[in-house]
């Protein structure tokens, strides 16, 4: 969930005209730029978490909230409460999404973190997890595009194949970043902390399989 798709109001209100829309628009927390909220079409406003009713104008633009931000804002823990508080659900995960810090990750130099040296799993059983999070195995390498952020997430790979195809077997190594355009080694303080949390959520899935 990178969140990055921005809404125009007219299209929130066009996806607000269906009733099962409407139940899941409700529960999710949209930023319109100045504040974050949950939204209510009928009423043409954005409530944030401290009660604040602000009103949604034609030109603004909304998008879906990463829990990261919320986080920065030091609002995460409260949104848990208060859903909690209130039983709501939401239709995927936003609020109880899993964060991960680079802060908190073991790097082996700069560039390139140490975590999954030498992992090694049965590809047959993670091949449809990987095209479900929108990995493309190429050669030597894993790698997944986040093109809101001109980043490409690299994973070294190696590929023991087997006569068996379900019993190949995949190593992951080395993970890094690059510039998407250019190529570029991108140092870890400078990777997008939502790109290098969602990367961390993927490669956790990878690991539970």
């Amino acid at each position: 969930m990178l969140a990055g798709l921005h809404l125009a109001l007219w299209e929130l209100e066009l996806l607000w005209s269906s009733p099962s829309n409407q139940a899941h628009l409700r529960t999710i927390v949209f930023s319109s730029g100045q504040a974050m909220g949950l939204i209510d079409m009928d009423e043409g406003s954005l409530k944030t978490l401290a009660g604040k009713i602000c009103s949604m104008g034609d030109n603004d633009s909304f998008v879906v909230v990463h829990p990261y931000y919320l986080a920065a804002n030091d609002t995460l823990n409260s949104w848990k409460n208060e859903y909690e508080s209130i039983g709501k659900s939401q239709p995927f995960e936003q609020i109880h999404r899993g964060l991960y810090l680079l802060e908190t990750t073991e790097r082996v130099d700069e560039y390139y973190m140490k975590t999954f040296m030498m992992k090694t799993f049965m590809l047959y059983g993670m091949r449809s997890t990987i095209n479900k999070l929108h990995w493309v195995i190429d050669r030597k390498e894993m790698n997944k595009t986040y093109n809101r952020f001109d980043v490409k997430v690299k994973i070294e790979i190696g590929l023991n194949s087997h006569h068996d195809d379900n019993q190949t077997t995949i190593t992951l190594k080395r993970v890094n970043f690059e510039i998407g355009k250019s190529g570029e080694l991108l140092a870890l303080n400078q990777v997008p902390p939502v790109v290098f949390s969602e990367t961390m959520r993927d490669i956790n899935r990878f690991l539970g399989i």
